[in-house]
């Protein structure tokens, strides 16, 4: 019994360590994301467990228990504190006094920036999956998205979230370890458009299945390659939906630009944010993990440098002891998703009381066309599509843009 005590405690201590270490080199920081986001996640769970075996330790008389399990509950509780300590402060994005403007029938159900224990429940959404939004020009692949619409009885903000899985690319899908967050901004009355961000694999960039471009010295898979046996055993049909058997190819840029920056910069360019940043931009809020490894802090500070320097109305919440994907791990438990849902629900509020204004989208090409937006005085609206040129090259895609019941 006191071994297993023992070998618990040093699990649990080097567990909460990760939380201390930023892993700013490959292939360490990769194989130990997953491991450190848990951690982040599960935090509370860290303290929990290590107070109990202190008590236990104490009760058998063995130091070898108590005195790791106290470090881990130290260390997870300061991060807890950390982490519940940060700033958030939109005044850089909506202006002084934009407290005061979120409507107080929202006020309600938004949650506190310090940890209070699991997120409670939020009404059933009205959700409707997999609703084909666009087909990719040259081909018969149709590309879907998932629609999060408010309760039954919720009114309407006037506000759509557009949010794009990144997926490192090449693999996972949407619909994934999302819901906790997508039910919460629907309770608050908004409309989430939950799309694949693979989407860009076809319209932004040249698909690799395509061209075959890459790297000289790195030979790509087969990209019609069906998940293992053993990857079908742990996840049953998801493992082909999550294209699992490609993560370890997750984030090379090479193979869909057609080769290194120092080759293609142009089409880096084409692909980078920073060719978008102008001095129209909307307000913009920014959420970042200080120990992320697969998307450093730094571009991040940079980006927000860049949005300042053109004028744009930015606010940044940087979380610290956190790496990737810190929103969507134990978020109804996680101390950092619970910030991040702090931030992102009192920012989507205060947008909603905004006037709303025509926007102007830019093309590369610098050609502009304007379109509606729908405000929160909208007692419904709509889907209908326009037609989008792509920058690629690769032809028109269909877009789905909210207007106006009225319209």
């Amino acid at each position: 019994m006191t071994g297993l005590g023992i070998a618990v405690a040093v699990l649990l201590l080097l567990w909460c360590a990760l939380l201390f270490v930023p892993f700013p080199w490959r292939p360490v920081g990769i194989f130990l994301i997953m491991e450190k986001a848990l951690a982040v996640g599960y935090a509370p769970f860290i303290a929990a467990i290590g107070v109990a075996l202190v008590v236990v330790g104490g009760v058998f008389g063995s130091w070898w228990i108590a005195v790791p399990a106290g470090l881990a509950a130290l260390g997870a509780l300061a991060v807890i504190l950390r982490v519940g300590s940060v700033r958030v402060d939109l005044s850089g994005a909506l202006g002084v006094g934009w407290e005061d403007r979120i409507p107080a029938e929202r006020r309600t159900r938004m949650v506190s920036r310090w940890w209070t224990g699991r997120l409670r429940s939020d009404p059933k959404p009205r959700l409707r999956q997999d609703i084909p939004f666009a087909t990719v020009a040259g081909t018969d692949r149709v590309l879907l998205c998932d629609i999060w619409q408010p309760p039954v009885g919720v009114p309407p903000s006037g506000v759509a979230v557009v949010y794009l899985h990144g997926s490192a690319y090449y693999v996972l899908d949407k619909d994934l370890a999302t819901r906790p967050l997508f039910r919460h901004l629907a309770a608050q009355g908004h409309v989430v458009a939950s799309l694949y961000g693979q989407v860009g694999l076809d319209t932004m960039y040249w698909h690799t299945s395509q061209d075959k471009s890459c790297h000289p010295d790195d030979q790509q898979p087969d990209w019609t390659a069906p998940p293992s046996r053993a990857l079908v055993r742990l996840f049953g049909n998801n493992a082909a939906r999550l294209r699992l058997q490609f993560m370890t190819y997750g984030g090379r840029s090479d193979w869909l630009t057609g080769g290194t920056p120092d080759d293609v910069p142009d089409r880096y360019a084409q692909a980078s944010v920073f060719s978008y940043i102008q001095p129209d931009c909307p307000p913009t809020l920014l959420m970042h993990g200080t120990h992320d490894e697969m998307a450093p802090v730094a571009a991040v500070r940079q980006l927000q440098h860049r949005l300042e320097e053109a004028g744009v109305a930015v606010t940044a919440v940087y979380v610290p002891h956190t790496d990737h994907m810190f929103d969507l791990i134990g978020s109804r438990w996680s101390p950092a998703a619970r910030v991040a849902f702090y931030a992102l629900e009192r920012f989507l509020a205060v947008i909603s009381t905004t006037e709303k204004r025509p926007l102007t989208d830019t093309s590369p090409e610098g050609s502009t066309r304007k379109r509606k937006v729908s405000g929160p005085s909208d007692e419904s609206a709509r889907v209908s599509p326009e037609t989008v040129p792509q920058s690629s090259g690769s032809g028109p895609v269909t877009r789905l843009t909210a207007l106006p019941a009225n319209d």
